[in-house]
């Protein structure tokens, strides 16, 4: 694999908007623009939506930085993202979508796209198997300090009416057998002791 990190810009020469982005293979990048934005599959759509209105020959691709190393790429492209405020990128924070919010429309096709979705039985073994050894799944028994810690930020945080009506709500009419009542004491019990 080829290593040549840089930031580089794809900007529209009629309006003079930009894209800031990185690539750690610089060639390889700029391919992946052209193939998706010639297919009329890039997943920015404001930069497909230009590319399609303006075309190809109005875009052209430039290299801001080049950089030593990949452990620079995120930086520098916020610091470009900040300098020239690239009209095409999507999201403000670099090397991530925090902040940007999907339309009303592509949350309503992109629930439609799961609805009725089912995983086959080999699907559902192998994503099984890639959450053994999580220590974040459920079952794994958390140290008590860990325990407290997470406790702690719980403790004290307010509760709005609202969802205390909805908690209520949900435990309505709900039967909890002998045994369950058992342990929810036990538990009650230790938690007590422990304070």
């Amino acid at each position: 694999m080829i290593i040549d990190p840089v930031i580089y810009a794809i900007i529209n020469v009629v309006n003079e908007k930009h894209y800031v982005g990185q690539a750690s293979d610089k060639l390889k990048r700029f391919r992946e623009h052209k193939k998706t934005l010639r297919g009329n599959y890039h997943c920015n759509v404001l930069l497909q939506r230009a590319f399609n209105k303006y075309g190809e020959d109005k875009f052209i691709f430039v290299v801001l930085e080049n950089l030593l190393s990949c452990d620079q790429l995120n930086a520098r492209e916020q610091h470009w993202i900040d300098l020239l405020k690239p009209e095409y990128n999507l999201a403000p924070v670099a090397g991530s979508l925090l902040g940007y919010k999907h339309s009303e429309e592509a949350r309503e096709n992109m629930s439609e796209a799961h609805k009725g979705r089912k995983h086959s039985a080999e699907t559902r073994a192998k994503m099984s198997a890639a959450r053994m050894g999580n220590k974040n799944a459920a079952g794994v028994k958390q140290s008590l300090e860990h325990i407290e810690a997470r406790a702690k930020v719980i403790r004290g945080r307010p509760v709005s009416e609202e969802t205390l009506a909805k908690r209520s709500a949900a435990l309505k009419g709900r039967i909890v057998s002998e045994e369950t009542k058992r342990k929810m004491s036990e538990a009650a019990l230790r938690r007590w002791n422990r304070s």
